[in-house]
């Protein structure tokens, strides 16, 4: 999305975590007062067994509870 807006082909909202990957001819503005919600979605092969991909879902779910 920033490789977009450092081309002149649009705006976009970032994550907090993209600011470090700013190119330097984008100028980031701070929008105070957004309330927006994010969908987050996740993928993973069906026969993956890891141990930490269940882990990471367990945390994820969790998560997903508390903020509701």
């Amino acid at each position: 999305m920033l490789s977009l807006v450092a081309a002149d082909m649009g705006v976009t909202f970032i994550t907090e975590a993209a600011r470090r990957r700013k190119p330097e001819n984008v100028v980031m503005v701070e929008v105070k007062d957004l309330d927006a919600t994010l969908k987050l979605t996740a993928m993973w092969r069906s026969n993956d067994t890891s141990p930490a991909l269940k882990q990471f879902l367990e945390t994820v779910k969790a998560a997903s509870k508390s903020r509701k």
